[in-house]
């Protein structure tokens, strides 16, 4: 991509921090040392959120079991949506992210969530 873009118009390359683009970066920096390569910030987040998931990968798991249960029976699906106005889950960029949007949507909801299961129904 250097040599078609052309060298004098790059500054900086960013990458996610995998293997392949790691031996890439290399190849770049012995070729081309004035451009500068820099890890995406979305990537490193990602992987910080990773390494806190498995931390506590119990809490994660339980809030999991949680959400799969409600989502896999369509009247509890539909009692929580009653109950907490609206989803538990909503899709992020990545999988680690949804972990963390789940777990927050689920403690902001913990008294309804809990009315709910409560209730007579």
């Amino acid at each position: 991509m250097v040599a078609e873009i052309g060298e004098e118009y790059i500054v900086q390359v960013m990458t996610d921090n995998s293997s392949n683009y790691k031996k890439a970066r290399e190849e770049l920096m012995k070729s081309h040392p004035h451009i500068f390569w820099t890890p995406c910030a979305a990537h490193c987040v990602d992987l910080m959120l990773k390494e806190i998931g498995q931390l506590h990968q119990h809490v994660v798991e339980v809030a999991q079991n949680i959400t799969r249960y409600i989502y896999n029976h369509t009247l509890v699906l539909r009692w929580m949506r009653d109950y907490c106005g609206g989803e538990i889950l909503r899709p992020a960029i990545t999988h680690f992210a949804t972990n963390y949007i789940a777990l927050d949507s689920l403690l902001k909801r913990r008294d309804r969530l809990k009315q709910m299961f409560r209730s007579e129904q």
